[in-house]
């Protein structure tokens, strides 16, 4: 995995648990006139879990492939002043 797509996957995870708590709140009865909707709830709680355990992932990641993004950085930086040279 990239620096890149880590950054993409990461904001998309964050979006998608914000995403699910909003829904398990509208679920629950918040807002008038709407009634409690267990099926929905209970999604909306398992798209959240499910979403807490990718970030984990995500992390794990992170932590793991730091060295090889910052390697891969490395060899970017020797090819752009290899460029700039000729």
């Amino acid at each position: 995995m990239t620096r890149g797509s880590f950054r993409f996957t990461y904001w998309a995870v964050i979006v998608q648990i914000f995403l699910s708590v909003i829904l398990m709140l509208l679920n629950v009865g918040i807002l008038p006139g709407r009634e409690w909707e267990p099926v929905a709830f209970f999604l909306a709680a398992a798209l959240f879990l499910v979403n807490l355990i990718f970030l984990g992932r995500l992390l794990r990641v992170r932590r793991n492939d730091t060295h090889f993004w910052n390697e891969e950085e490395a060899r970017r930086e020797e090819w752009d002043r290899r460029g700039r040279q000729l």
